[in-house]
């Protein structure tokens, strides 16, 4: 694969989970469910500015992907913050009608390919 754009790759190919649910599949996610997706990101990001950082980020591998989700070099909890769109996409949630909406704690999975992916425990909490 040569170098990918994060958006447009969570679009196309990412799989969100928990042990028990499915929550985003891009393979399987009609058109409507990818652009919730990334609408979702966009409402729950601070500023334009970190949209604008999130558009124009790209990687040369999913390694590479896996490795800046685990550690997080620029502070924007992009890990977590997949996973919350990717939860409030599963439960037909917005931006607009998300205030208040949580899902306790459970472990998330962000497969990026066969042999990469991000973990993480956490709750789901949109204020």
């Amino acid at each position: 694969m040569e170098n990918f754009g994060l958006v447009e790759f969570l679009r196309s190919e990412i799989v969100v989970e928990t042990r028990e649910d499915v929550l985003y599949d891009a393979n399987e996610a009609s058109e409507e469910q990818k652009d919730a997706l990334v609408k979702n990101m966009l409402c729950l990001l601070e500023s334009d500015e970190d949209w604008d950082d999130l558009q124009g980020m790209t990687f040369e591998k999913t390694a590479d992907l896996e490795t800046y989700l685990n550690n997080d070099p620029d502070s924007l909890n992009i890990g977590p913050l997949i996973i919350c769109a990717a939860v409030m996409t599963f439960y037909g949630k917005n931006g607009e009608d998300a205030e208040g909406f949580h899902v306790g704690e459970d472990e998330y999975f962000i497969t990026l390919d066969e042999d990469h992916y991000y973990a993480c425990e956490m709750e789901v909490e949109i204020d």
